[in-house]
């Protein structure tokens, strides 16, 4: 009464935007969210008909308890608050009912696994005792030489590729080593004629060239700059 009194009212719009501005929350009970909801519409000038307050206030409430409320059976708001007083009722009956179920399922969490074989996903027995996966280890072994064999084997592993010595490669063969290679003739030039051109405003030194009978000239570079 003496925050309706002397508090100061807001205009019509701003309270409607005060209305659909909040919906209930999660932690909120009904009893306190209409509360506040008929204190807001309780600011307006005019006054408005229970019905559609009943509409607007439907529309703010909670999600959980909107399932299980209909529109179409509120007359008032103390209507309304009774039905919502038997959901909640119901809504504690089935969370009791749940209560009482779990330790049934905490039994079944706490069950202990059943064995199960890796290798063959058998649930009899484990992979250590598997008779598959020691066959699979024995079928593995069949053609493997032993340990001794390994050991003792003087199969070589490489072998020279110019004369086939085995242990050797190329570079390293004593047999391919000391074979001497043939020796390269050099090549032979034919030159029939030098003559140098006493020619001093040439850029360059010109050579006259004769090479198998032809005749040419040959451009010297003596690298200077």
């Amino acid at each position: 009464m003496l925050r309706n009194t002397f508090t100061r009212r807001l205009p019509p719009h701003l309270v409607f935007r005060e209305i659909f501005t909040r919906e209930q929350r999660d932690d909120e009970s009904c009893e306190l969210f209409v509360c506040h909801f008929r204190a807001l519409v309780a600011q307006l000038p005019y006054p408005l008909p229970e019905r559609v307050q009943l509409d607007m206030l439907y529309g703010l409430l909670h999600r959980r308890i909107r399932k299980r409320l209909s529109s179409d059976g509120l007359e008032s708001f103390t209507s309304m608050l009774k039905r919502v007083k038997e959901i909640k009722h119901l809504k504690r009956e089935s969370a009791s009912q749940t209560a009482a179920t779990q330790p049934t399922t905490d039994k079944m969490a706490n069950r202990k696994p059943r064995p199960q074989c890796h290798f063959c996903r058998d649930f009899r027995h484990l992979e250590a005792d598997c008779q598959k996966t020691k066959a699979a280890i024995d079928s593995s072994r069949i053609g493997r030489p032993g340990p001794d064999i390994q050991k003792n084997s003087s199969w070589p592993q490489t072998s020279c590729f110019g004369c086939g010595a085995p242990g050797y490669i190329r570079s390293n063969c004593p047999n391919c080593a000391a074979v001497p290679e043939p020796e390269q003739a050099a090549a032979a030039l034919n030159f029939s004629r030098v003559d140098i051109l006493g020619n001093e405003n040439a850029p360059c030194p010109m050579l006259p060239v004769k090479v198998l009978g032809l005749d040419g000239v040959g451009c010297v570079d003596t690298g200077s700059k």
